[in-house]
């Protein structure tokens, strides 16, 4: 997918407020967040999440990238960058101010623009394999943010490579480094078959993830307390 990205000039129609309008061969919509249609839309009229002004679902950002982000993808094929940075926080592999210099550098002055552009190039590719490349090598993220960012869009398809899930299966702790994607992508696809053969059957794939995470929690924590707290231990 071709997009371009155009900034209204001063004395067009609108340009009392400048934004910025993505277009592509799909779709046109203003970076500004809100959902894309003829007219773009000031930024006060974000929507995130539908919010009603109770910020707690925030405090959640799991719960809340599974209830709203992930069906608002789902519905609508995109994000807008306040979903997007929402996984970027939640992931904390990479840090935001890292990933948005990442997505500038792709040409973007709005992140808004960017992760439209981002999130639609996912929503592009049926397979699994062409989603991680395209996050990898297109857009320069890390496995443990590509697959963050693929978990909560696809949570049936994709797992987090989480460093959590690595340490309780003891195994796969080197594979984000790895600078080849074939290698990875295969390292990638075994670490997914030993979630799912070192955990209960009926779980969904993100709860076999969460089972895991919770194992090393629990298991880091009794160790720790039998211990004493004590460094090098």
């Amino acid at each position: 997918m071709q997009a371009q990205v155009t900034q209204q000039e001063p004395g067009q129609k609108g340009a009392g407020s400048s934004h910025m309008v993505v277009q592509s061969a799909q779709w046109t919509g203003s970076s500004q967040a809100g959902e894309p249609g003829p007219a773009p839309q000031p930024l006060h009229t974000l929507r995130s999440g539908e919010l009603s002004g109770d910020y707690r679902r925030f405090c959640d950002l799991e719960s809340y990238l599974l209830d709203c982000a992930q069906r608002r993808f789902a519905d609508k094929g995109y994000l807008f960058a306040f979903d997007l940075f929402c996984i970027v926080v939640w992931s904390g592999s990479e840090s935001a101010q890292a990933v948005a210099r990442k997505l500038r550098a792709q040409g973007f002055t709005s992140l808004d623009a960017a992760a439209c552009v981002l999130t639609r190039d996912l929503s592009q590719h049926t397979h699994e394999r062409e989603r991680l490349r395209c996050l990898w090598a297109k857009w320069g993220l890390g496995l443990p943010l590509a697959s963050a960012i693929l978990s909560v869009l696809y949570p049936q398809e994709c797992a987090r490579y989480d460093a959590r899930v690595c340490q309780a299966l003891g195994a796969f702790g080197g594979l984000a480094e790895l600078r080849d994607f074939e290698p990875m992508w295969e390292g990638y696809q075994e670490f997914k078959k030993a979630i799912h053969s070192s955990t209960p059957p009926g779980l969904s794939l993100y709860d076999k993830q969460r089972y895991l995470c919770g194992k090393h929690v629990y298991e880091q924590l009794k160790r720790d307390i039998e211990q004493g707290f004590r460094e090098g231990a």
